[in-house]
């Protein structure tokens, strides 16, 4: 047998309590899936389980690829670029992590959202009483980028990503239209 890696994204988590197993989503993108499906020894089979590992990836140490971080800017843009302060830009010019910030604040606030996260998405994750709702989700969701903080998501494309899939999953759960690129969130 030919060890093999494919690298995605962790998307999800589900409990099958009629096995007594947990399923673990990992996405990657439709280019990949062939590829992947070939490192894995092809569709799975039913009575024909294959041993695989799962690891978490550091992707700070990747250094090429797809989950490559992009090149950082360089600290000091050259003279002719000039980029106003961020209190001096036009409305609507918020960088796609300035929005996604900001759409992470309004939902942990949104009763609907904190519901769902905790009857639906994380029903096996402990609640306790002795904190709101509220607080319970902003915990929640910060440990499920990997943040201590919403402004890392600033920084952290992994926590980036990880937010932009929980927030679409509740909206397709919700039935509520998210922002589209360039609109005011």
């Amino acid at each position: 047998m030919t060890a093999a890696a494919i690298a995605g994204s962790f998307a999800d988590a589900k409990i099958v309590k009629t096995r007594s197993t947990l399923q673990l989503i990992i996405e990657l993108p439709i280019e990949q899936a062939d590829a992947a499906l070939k490192a894995l020894g092809g569709v799975p089979q039913p009575g024909r389980e294959k041993p695989v590992a799962v690891a978490l990836l550091d992707t700070d140490a990747i250094t090429s690829g797809p989950l490559a971080a992009p090149p950082a800017a360089p600290t000091h843009p050259p003279e002719e670029i000039h980029q106003a302060p961020a209190k001096q830009r036009q409305v609507g010019a918020a960088t796609v992590a300035e929005r996604a910030m900001r759409r992470c604040g309004i939902l942990c606030g949104d009763r609907e959202f904190q519901s769902w996260l905790r009857d639906k998405k994380l029903s096996q994750w402990p609640y306790d009483r002795e904190r709101s709702l509220e607080e319970w989700t902003v915990w929640a969701v910060r440990s499920l980028l990997g943040v201590s903080s919403r402004r890392e998501m600033a920084t952290s494309i992994r926590a980036r990503e990880v937010w932009l899939m929980l927030e679409d999953e509740f909206m397709r759960h919700s039935k509520r239209r998210p922002p589209l690129a360039g609109e005011a969130a």
